[in-house]
Parts: structure tokens; C-alpha cells; sequence
């Protein structure tokens, strides 16, 4: 790179130590470089970035108190604050694979680690710089929003076999992908892939497939991507997208336990897992997930109060199912529940979602006087007025902990008749229905229990049980799918095709029912013939020394 080039250059380095910035700076200084800034936070980068445009942003991942340097490159370009053609390169003393991850995975242009040579930072700026001044016609295409220009000059450099052509195919794809010419995006890639064996093209291959809705070939490319690479967050992230497209949710969230796994610190697949999980009605990964959400969020632009509440009423259900992993979450909640206003302010909104989620957080873990308390406090403040819808759920799920039927079934009446016809709320009304009301929970509802049936009917025990353990599992209050699956079980156990296992989960199902199916209710009646031969069969497996 020639100082004369260099000399055009705008910079900033951020970093909280003031040795190593002035460091860099005279490092840069000495390249050629004559508009040298720093900065020694990610709010005094993220101010002077709002400023003014920079070509190149050296920032450390470790920046003390405040964001991260990680979270810095995410509110750039949240805030669409880098230029297309701006460079931003991470700097770590931090080595540990969580780290290495997190930059792999946000794709900043460069990680380099400390300590950092003169000789280095050079080298790696100059090999930056060159691919950057080749493709700054596309650059400067995207900038101006002109997606078809950056289309025809990737094509050009690519044809007139440019040293950066592999950097100019794999942008053209992504910009193929984005325009929904998918059909020449495929052919894209698999001219790529023709050559070399490369994740990006096959993930990318992937992508165009599914764009047009051709799901197994598209499964197919994303596995093949994660078969040559099994850290390539990209395809797990598509894969998860595939899975949800098919309603594959148990499968989608495997995907996603895995990628979390791999890869810890992306707060929006975190928040993702979490909100999936929850919709599973996995609230034991649920709580882990929004509890890692919450702590990544804090000074990220993806962070939401919704998250936080989220949190609360995962511990809560999580409290009510088992209420000794719920007592591991109780000093979390007290802390989301306490920093709450300080992170999002105090408005009426926000402290009634707070307190409706507080309410159902007490009753849940057995605090009814404390609940019963901020419930008629809850009532009387909104008296005359409209509560938010995920308010008074959390309202329903308070009496229903706290065994208060008839004030439980008056507000689900209530929601029932003001929410009729939206479909998108009677979604969120289902979590607290004994059956589903929304047209996509009903059918979901159908679809799996066809499939269980007739799994059932061809004496496919094995399948059955599965199908219906995951819809108990995605609507746990269904009073017809765990009868269901009681019967399904007790098949598998009449066949022979289960042994101890089946039967405890069959004694597990059978007392869920106990206390959901009481005398008079409608299914009683098939409840208590189930029952019966369940204790027959306990009865003749503890005879037979099994």
C-alpha cells in the first residue's frame, strides 16, 4: 500500500488502553496515514462513527466496561453506519474459543491477535486494501443502493478472472439471494463448487434452493456444508430456517442447541433458541437460552424488554412443572425483575408488563398471597382501560397456578370475545387454553394427531408415541393429546415394544391426567378405561420381575 494511498484513508482505532491506541496510531502514522482518530469506548466509536464515515475501523473486543467490540460492529451495521467499502478489523488478546467464535460468526473483514507487529498490521491492511480498491465499483453500487450495477461489476470482475474473484462470486450470490433470482444464484454456485468443494457455495446453493421451495434439496446442501465444515454457523442458521419452513420444530431446535453450543455469544440465535424453545414448551432450555439472552444483551442494540419478560415467564412455567429447577432460576428473575426499569425505562406499559409477569412469577412459585395482592393491585390500575393482551396471559396464568378457576375462566372469556378473528393474538391466547383456538395451533393440533393415529392404527406403537409426545410436549394443557398418548403407550406396552421406560412415562402421563381430568369433565369417561389398564398392565409387568 503506497503512503500516497494510505494517505486518503479516514481511521479509528478503538481501544480501552491508552498505550496500545496511540500505538496503533503511530503505526498508522507511519503507513502514511494522515486522518487518524480514536476512541476509547464503544459509545465514543459509535458517536464519532455517527460523525463521520471511516474507511477502516481497528477496534479491540475487550473494551471494558460498556460494549464490546463485537457489539460495536453489530450497532454499526444495525445502524447502517459503515460504507460497503469501510473495513472493520477485530483486535483480541482473548484466545478462547467462545471469542474466536463470536468473531468468525459476526464476519468482521480481519481478527488479529495481540500482541501486533508494525510488520503485520501492515501486511494484512495492504492485502485488505488491494481487494477493496478492485472492488470499489461494487462497492460504491450498493452504496447508492443500486444492486442490479453491483450484480452486472461483480460479473465483470469475475469474467475478466480477477485475483479477487472467489470474494466477487460469493458476493454475487448474496446479492442474487437478495433480489430472488434464485434460479441463477444456483447456477452461481454450482459453477463454484464445480472447481472447489467450498461451505459458502453450498450453503449458498442451499439458500437458492430453498428460495424455490425445493426443501429436500435444500436440507440436502446445508448438511453437505456442515459435513465439510461443522463450525459453519451460516448452514446451521439456514438449516434452522429450512426446519421451521417444514414444521419441524423439535428438529429446528436441535439445530439451534447445537449452533448455541458452538457458538454462545450471538445474542439474536440465543434469543432465537429461546423463543423457539418456549413455543415447545421446553422451558428448561427456554430459561437457559432468554437467561443467556439477558446477559449478552446488555449493551446490544437486539436488546428488548420482551426478552427479559420472556425470561420471567419461562422460570415461572419452568416453576410450575418442576419446582426445583425453577428455584435455581428465582435469584435471576429477582435481578431481571429489579434492573428492569432501569434498562427500559418506567412508563406505564412497561411496568405493567413487568408486574403482570411478576404476578404470575409469585403464583407459580408458590407465593399466592404476594400474586393474589398484584393481581387485584394489577386490576384496579387498569380498571376502564385496556391491559396489553401479554399482560393479562400472564394475568390467566396466575390464577391458574393459584387455582382460582373462576377468575381464570372469566378473563379467558374476556380475551376469547375481545381477540375473536385475530389470529396472531389467539396464537398467544392458545399457551393458556385447554385446546387451541387460532386456525394454525388447530390445524397443527390435526395434522399430528392424523399422523399419530394412524401410526397407532397400523400398530406402529413406537411412532405413534413419538408424534404424540411432541404434541403434548408443544401444547402441554391439550387434555385429548395426552390421552392420546397414554393410549398409544399402553399399545407399545400390550405389543411388547416397550419395556420399563414406556411404562413410566405412561405412569408419568396417566398423572398429569389425575389432576386435569376431574369428575364430570368430558373425556373422565376414557380417562378412567385408560387408567384401568394402565394398573393392569403395571400390575402384570411388576408380576413378570420386568
Amino acid at each position: 500500500m503506497s503512503p500516497s494511498g494510505f494517505a486518503k484513508t479516514r481511521v479509528l482505532v478503538v481501544d480501552d488502553f491508552d498505550n496500545f491506541r496511540m500505538t496503533v496510531m503511530r503505526m498508522l502514522q507511519e503507513f502514511g496515514a494522515e486522518q487518524v482518530d480514536t476512541a476509547s469506548s464503544g459509545s465514543d466509536a459509535l458517536r464519532k462513527c455517527r460523525a463521520a464515515f471511516y474507511d477502516l475501523v481497528l477496534c479491540d473486543y475487550n473494551l471494558g466496561h460498556g460494549k464490546s467490540g463485537q457489539q460495536v460492529l453489530e450497532q454499526l451495521r444495525h445502524e447502517k453506519l459503515l460504507k460497503n467499502s469501510a473495513l472493520f478489523v477485530l483486535i483480541s488478546a482473548e484466545s478462547s474459543k467462545n471469542i474466536v467464535m463470536a468473531a468468525y460468526d459476526y464476519e468482521p473483514d480481519a481478527y488479529l491477535t495481540k500482541p501486533i507487529t508494525a510488520m503485520t498490521l501492515q501486511q494484512r491492511l495492504e492485502r485488505l486494501f488491494r481487494q477493496r480498491a478492485e472492488m470499489k465499483p461494487i462497492y460504491d453500487a450498493l452504496d447508492e443502493d443500486n444492486i442490479n450495477a453491483a450484480i452486472d461489476r461483480c460479473r465483470g470482475l469475475i469474467d475478466s478472472n480477477s485475483r479477487y474473484r472467489s470474494h466477487c462470486q460469493k458476493l454475487l450470490g448474496q446479492l442474487l439471494l437478495s433480489s430472488g433470482n434464485y434460479v441463477a444464484a444456483e447456477g452461481l454456485y454450482r459453477q463454484v463448487l464445480d472447481s472447489r468443494e467450498l461451505d459458502w457455495a453450498q450453503v449458498g446453493l442451499a439458500a437458492a434452493k430453498k428460495g424455490q421451495n425445493d426443501w429436500m434439496a435444500a436440507q440436502q446442501w446445508v448438511e453437505q456444508a456442515l459435513g465439510v465444515s461443522d463450525m459453519c454457523m451460516p448452514a446451521y442458521d439456514l438449516l434452522a430456517s429450512i426446519q421451521l419452513e417444514r414444521g419441524d420444530f423439535a428438529a429446528q431446535q436441535k439445530t439451534l442447541e447445537k449452533a448455541v453450543d458452538i457458538s454462545p455469544l450471538s445474542v439474536i440465535r440465543q434469543q432465537n433458541l429461546g423463543a423457539l424453545a418456549f413455543r415447545n414448551q421446553d422451558m428448561a432450555v427456554a430459561t437457559q437460552a432468554y437467561k443467556s439472552s439477558v446477559k449478552l444483551g446488555e449493551h446490544s442494540c437486539y436488546d428488548t424488554p420482551q426478552v427479559h419478560l420472556q425470561f420471567v415467564r419461562a422460570c415461572s412455567e419452568l416453576s410450575r412443572r418442576d419446582p426445583e429447577q425453577g428455584k435455581a432460576y428465582a435469584r435471576d428473575v429477582m435481578r431481571v425483575l429489579g434492573e428492569f426499569e432501569n434498562r427500559f425505562g418506567g412508563g406505564f406499559d412497561n411496568r405493567l408488563l413487568l408486574h403482570s409477569a411478576a404476578c404470575a412469577f409469585k403464583a407459580a412459585t408458590g407465593d399466592v398471597a404476594g400474586a393474589k395482592s398484584l393481581l387485584g393491585d394489577l386490576r384496579e390500575r387498569t380498571e376502564g382501560q385496556t391491559a396489553a393482551l401479554e399482560a393479562r396471559i400472564d394475568w390467566v396464568s396466575a390464577c391458574d397456578a393459584m387455582g382460582e378457576r373462576e377468575q381464570r375462566d372469566e378473563l379467558i372469556k374476556a380475551l376469547l370475545d375481545e381477540f375473536k378473528g385475530d389470529q396472531q393474538a389467539l396464537e398467544s391466547i392458545d399457551r393458556v387454553l385447554e385446546s387451541p383456538v387460532s386456525d394454525k395451533n388447530r390445524k397443527r393440533v390435526a395434522d399430528i394427531n392424523k399422523k399419530g393415529i394412524a401410526c397407532y392404527d397400523s400398530a406402529d406403537f413406537t411412532g405413534a408415541v413419538a408424534c404424540f409426545t411432541q404434541a403434548a410436549a408443544e401444547f402441554p394443557k391439550h387434555v385429548g393429546i395426552e390421552l392420546n398418548l397414554l393410549q398409544a403407550l399402553l399399545g407399545s406396552l400390550e405389543a411388547e415394544q416397550g419395556g420399563a421406560e414406556q411404562l413410566d412415562k405412561a405412569l408419568a402421563t396417566r398423572d398429569r391426567l389425575e389432576q386435569r381430568v376431574p369428575v364430570g369433565h368430558a373425556q373422565a369417561s376414557r380417562y378412567a378405561q385408560l387408567k384401568a389398564k394402565l394398573a393392569e398392565l403395571a400390575h402384570q409387568f411388576s408380576s413378570d420381575g420386568q
